[in-house]
């Protein structure tokens, strides 16, 4: 019998649903308006295809939002599902990070600058790999994460179990750190696009420098695992010009982004996904002048690649669509009307961090929660302080990233690791979770207390 999953029927419905959604939210961005209604058939005719493909945590959320919408149509109009135009763009985000990952896979230069990260003498590897790794997973997101690992994982058989442990745990903070502040961060593009009201430019200089500060002090807290340079030792030296080539490369890509979409007036989303379509386009074009990529095997990219997000489709499309509902129906309540004073908004703040990881050790998503929550919370939000609403969900996305046992990149680097992803999240970094989301607590509470009276 055929695997359903690999039937000649589902691969030309999966091609045709990646054009579709490429293209619709492309003519989107360009004032053809395609509605809510539209987007929901779609979006669920391709999840009734991919079926097999989700887990139940996509059946719920999925089966959640559908609920929702349908009551919100029926009750209001399909004039009141403009969320779930928003909530579209990620699914076209999430077939993109899809091709680009699988694009890189095929690209020699990024696995080179994944050898020059990780091949570094003691003394120095620690900051490289978690620097590194941090720089790598911006444009590529998790698949900069998997490139440093796979390549940690290859020399474990040289390290000592502490040296092991600091550069794994590095990494994994360096790739949670993108979420203080990358414009290709799925948590970035999701709070801001469901709080508003924030401009990317004012939140962006704040973010970086919590990230180079929480990577920092992950280097002052593993120092057992940071070994002293060896004086004398053989190491080549570092490819500078590769090094300053990535950095840079990223540096101005992330401010072209938030520069074109000032000058533009474009939102943050959609920049970023005419930059990954521009991404994708470039570097395919590259692989095919060097014959690693045809035709053929572009049109089965495109369609793998759908097919491999449908699970994450169903988690991040209902969560986001929900949450803009639950927003919808809060803006309409008489009883929330006078908003959160400075004390509520504070205690919020205190709280909110603390709920997103506490939500992921039992296996709640945080693009859940933090979907859900930036949506709800906006509408008695004060006005004028958001950044604070945003700090305080972001902070709670980055210590659930690399401190919670059931978030992809946990269980992935874990089963890389041969350990429990229980072990890598609280044994590995239960400490470090639970100082840091202490520290940001406190900052984040301070801070909207004082920016609300």
């Amino acid at each position: 019998m055929t695997n359903p999953s690999t039937s000649p029927a589902l691969f030309v419905f999966n091609l045709l649903i990646f054009i579709f959604v490429i293209v619709g939210i492309f003519l989107q961005i360009f004032s053809v308006e395609m509605g809510g209604a539209v987007w929901t058939v779609v979006v669920v005719l391709f999840l009734l295809m991919n079926a097999r493909r989700l887990r139940f945590a996509g059946i719920i959320m999925s089966a959640l939002a559908v609920t929702a919408i349908g009551i919100e149509w029926y009750t209001k109009g399909p004039s009141a599902l403009d969320g779930v135009v928003r909530a579209s763009f990620f699914f076209s985000l999430l077939l993109l990070f899809q091709t680009l990952g699988r694009i890189a896979d095929l690209t020699r230069e990024v696995g080179e600058i994944g050898e020059v990260i990780v091949s570094r003498p003691p003394g120095q590897r620690y900051l490289f790999t978690t620097f590194g790794s941090h720089i790598l997973s911006v444009p590529l997101n998790l698949g900069g994460l998997i490139v440093i690992n796979t390549l940690l994982r290859s020399r474990a058989k040289n390290l000592d179990d502490d040296t092991n442990r600091a550069l794994v745990v590095g990494s994994l903070r360096g790739f949670a750190s993108t979420t203080f502040w990358s414009p290709f961060s799925l948590g970035v593009l999701i709070v801001l696009s469901s709080v508003g009201d924030v401009d990317y430019l004012h939140f962006a200089p704040i973010g970086f420098v919590m990230a180079i500060a929480y990577m920092l002090f992950g280097f002052r807290f593993e120092r057992r695992g940071i070994a002293a340079a060896v004086r004398g030792a053989d190491y080549p030296p570092p490819n500078r010009k590769m090094i300053v080539g990535a950095v840079l490369g990223v540096a101005l890509l992330s401010i072209g982004i938030a520069a074109v979409s000032r000058a533009t007036h474009l939102q943050l989303i959609q920049v970023v996904f005419l930059v990954l379509v521009a991404g994708c386009i470039i570097m395919s074009l590259v692989l095919a002048r060097r014959g690693l990529m045809t035709v053929s095997s572009a049109i089965k990219m495109m369609s793998g690649s759908a097919s491999n997000v449908a699970n994450e489709t169903a988690i991040i499309w209902g969560s986001t669509a929900l949450g803009a509902v639950v927003a919808g129906a809060l803006a309409n309540a008489h009883w929330l009307e006078s908003g959160f004073g400075p004390l509520q908004a504070g205690i919020a703040a205190a709280i909110v961090p603390s709920l997103i990881v506490l939500g992921a050790a039992i296996a709640i998503n945080p693009l859940v929660s933090a979907a859900i929550l930036a949506g709800s919370l906006s509408v008695v939000w004060p006005e004028g302080d958001k950044i604070w609403l945003v700090f305080a969900i972001i902070w709670g996305w980055v210590a659930t990233t690399c401190g919670t046992p059931f978030t992809a990149n946990m269980l992935l680097i874990a089963q890389q690791q041969g350990i429990t992803s229980t072990q890598l999240a609280y044994g590995w970094n239960g400490r470090f979770t639970l100082l840091s989301l202490a520290i940001l607590t406190v900052m984040v509470t301070v801070g909207t207390i004082i920016a609300t009276l």
